[in-house]
């Protein structure tokens, strides 16, 4: 059975709900992969610069969705300055810049599903 689901951009939803991003400062992405297609979504959002995110990353989930966890970092690469790995189990440095996510993600695996992080990234002025 098909059943037919209404989606919306990030972008798309606050428009229609007119919420002031400018009191936004925190946005939670944990769509089982689909965090690519999210931010894709938000251009205008993104370029707000002042709300935090924090983005779950599974590269299984992510592979599943068709979008390879290389991608998924060049777009944070894109709109943040910053991040930290919630996790941080492959890295030393708790803060890093975006340009280090590549070799400070290193470490999950995509062949285990339980294998995922959190990302709090940031744009530091």
């Amino acid at each position: 059975m098909t059943l037919p689901v209404p989606t919306w951009t990030l972008d798309d939803w606050i428009a229609h709900y007119g919420i002031d991003v400018a009191a936004v400062s925190l946005i939670k992405v944990d769509t089982q992969g689909w965090e690519s297609h999210v931010l894709a979504g938000a251009a205008r959002l993104l370029s707000a610069h002042h709300p935090a995110w924090v983005i779950e990353v599974s590269p299984r989930h992510l592979q599943a969705a068709g979008t390879p966890l290389a991608s998924l970092i060049e777009q944070c690469q894109a709109h943040f300055t910053h991040a930290i790995d919630l996790r941080g189990e492959g890295s030393k440095a708790r803060v890093l810049p975006v340009s280090q996510l590549a070799e400070a993600l290193g470490y999950l695996d995509t062949s285990k599903d339980a294998t995922y992080t959190n990302l709090l990234l940031y744009h530091q002025s």
